[in-house]
This record gives C-alpha cells, structure tokens and sequence, in this order.
C-alpha cells in the first residue's frame, strides 16, 4: 500500500515492475485521480469509506482499474485518507493508535 503520492511516482521510476495498491491516504476520489494512480503503476486503488454504491459504480463505470473499497471504521475522525488531521486534532495516529504506558512503548 502507497500513501505518499511521492513515493508513487518514486516506485514507478525506480521499480516500475513493483506491484504497489495506492491507499486511501491517496485520495483518490475522482475517476481522474484513479486514472492517474494508474498511469503510475498503480494496480489496485482503495476508495475511501465514505463513498456511496452509487458513487462506486460511478467510478467503475469510467475505468477499468482494480478498485477496493475501505469499509472498516478506523480511529480516523476526518475525512478518509486525511489520518495527519486526526493525529493532529485527536493527538492519536489513526494509522497506529496511541500508544500504550503500559506496555512500554
């Protein structure tokens, strides 16, 4: 999974034969911005939650591009793919949680 899109264009141009899915952290939520993780290299594109069926099929219907959909409820309290906001606003990374005194860490 490629969240950063500079690490995407970095992948194409020194490993282009990597197989890399762009995250939702890519927002990616146009069919434009599909396309362009694809011409990428990208072969898969994660949509974020908050899509509808219909916005899906939407997108389905303009690119051939392998799509999944992120459904779980993560510790994110803004907008999918925007995990630096919670961080910033919630003090707690929504992609490592907060970490536990208990455990040392």
């Amino acid at each position: 999974m490629v969240q950063d899109p500079g690490v995407a264009r970095l992948c194409a141009t020194i490993a282009p034969e990597m197989d890399w899915h762009a995250f939702t952290q890519m927002t990616c939520t146009d069919t434009s911005a599909v396309n362009w993780a694809r011409d990428l290299g990208a072969k898969r594109v994660v949509l974020r939650r908050e899509f509808t069926l219909d916005d899906i099929a939407a997108i389905r219907q303009q690119t051939e591009m392998d799509l999944e959909v992120f459904v779980h409820r993560a510790l994110c309290v803004a907008y999918s793919g925007q995990c630096m906001t919670s961080e910033a606003i919630g003090g707690r990374s929504a992609n490592r949680g907060v970490p536990s005194k208990s455990r040392g860490d």
